[in-house]
Formats: structure tokens, sequence, C-alpha cells
């Protein structure tokens, strides 16, 4: 006769077919999260590239303003060296007004006169 054990028992098939539906579902799972991590990459990967595009024509803008300066700021740049030499024969104005600028002070080129 029919017994309430042998009708609770799950049978071994039964277990199985559990187990494949939990498999399938893990699949699924795993699917749309590969699907949902390229689809994070590639967004990623635009951000970035527009960014970098954005950055690009920044410098463009602004290489021609900075060529300009530079141009500029040559003659005065020339006259530093002159600056130098008189931290060299000053101490005074090497200590003030050189190191505020982080430029060592340079020794005279022309030597100095011998008096007899």
């Amino acid at each position: 006769m029919n017994e309430p054990s042998d009708i609770d028992s799950p049978t071994p098939f039964a277990d199985l077919a559990q187990l494949r539906r939990e498999v399938d579902v893990l699949h699924r799972v795993i699917r749309v999260l590969l699907l949902g991590l390229v689809l994070a990459t590639a967004a990623l990967c635009l951000f970035m590239y527009r960014q970098s595009q954005l950055l690009r024509f920044q410098i463009l803008a602004q290489q021609a303003a900075v060529l300009e300066a530079d141009k500029q700021h040559a003659p005065l740049l020339g006259v530093l060296p002159l600056f130098q030499q008189i931290g060299g024969r000053y101490p005074d104005y090497s200590s003030n007004v050189l190191r505020k600028f982080n430029l060592p002070p340079l020794a005279p080129t022309n030597p100095p006169v011998k008096r007899p």
C-alpha cells in the first residue's frame, strides 16, 4: 500500500531536475553579469575617448597662446644671466632677489680690474 513515507521522499530524478534548474538560473545570472560588464566597459571607453578628444582640442587652442607668450618673453629671459652675474658680485642681491626665484648667482664674465 501507499505509505506516507513513500510519497514524501523525493526521487533521485527530482533532485537531478532541481539541480539542472538551479544551474540554468546560474547560467542566466552569469550571462546578465557579463552583458552588464561589457556595457559598462564600453561606456567607460567611450567616456575616456571623449575626454581625450576634448583635452586634445584644449591643448591645440592653447598652443598658439603659449607660443606667442614665449616670443614676447624671450627678450626678458635673455637678460636673466646679467642679473645672475650681478648676484655673483653682490651677495646681498644674491641672497635676497636670486634666492626668491631659485636662481644661482653666476661669476662675472669680465675679470676684476687690477690696480697697481
